[in-house]
């Protein structure tokens, strides 16, 4: 026996079709960054430090959830402290150093450009976002997203 649709029956499919997709590419984009924070880690210039960020992916605080964490390890491979930024990693974003000195700069589209320097007990330390932090971080949006 043959079996025929009808148009309205064809459409129908289409749609389900058309929705699981784009369902399927939106899981597909909140999946898109690795859970290991050290695959893209940064030397600092030093070459004392390596940067790289993680998700926080802990829901138990609503304001933090989804935001980056920013870590640092020292020459001797150890990780020596973490911190928690309220740059959402929903939004766009670009992390690394400034070019000539150990201070790491944050570039976030929501919540702006910050600089931290490493303190002499390796914690890492907020510090005012200059003329240069925020020209670093630009540079750094820029490259990341080829614009």
């Amino acid at each position: 026996m043959k079996k025929c649709f009808s148009e309205n029956q064809i459409i129908s499919k289409l749609r389900q079709a058309i929705i699981i997709g784009a369902v399927g590419l939106f899981l597909t984009g909140c999946l898109r960054r690795s859970d290991d924070q050290w695959e893209n880690e940064l030397l600092s210039p030093s070459g004392h430090y390596k940067v790289s960020v993680s998700r926080n992916n802990d829901k138990s605080d609503k304001t933090k959830w989804l935001c980056l964490k920013i870590h640092i390890k020292n020459s001797a491979e150890k990780e020596v402290d973490v911190i928690q930024t309220s740059a959402s990693d929903t939004m766009k974003w670009a992390l690394g150093w400034m070019k000539d000195k150990d201070v790491v700069v944050l570039y976030s589209s929501d919540i702006g450009t910050y600089g931290y320097i490493i303190t002499k007990d390796e914690k890492l330390e907020k510090v005012e976002t200059g003329d240069s932090i925020a020209e670093r971080g630009r540079d750094l949006y820029e490259k990341k997203y080829k614009r």
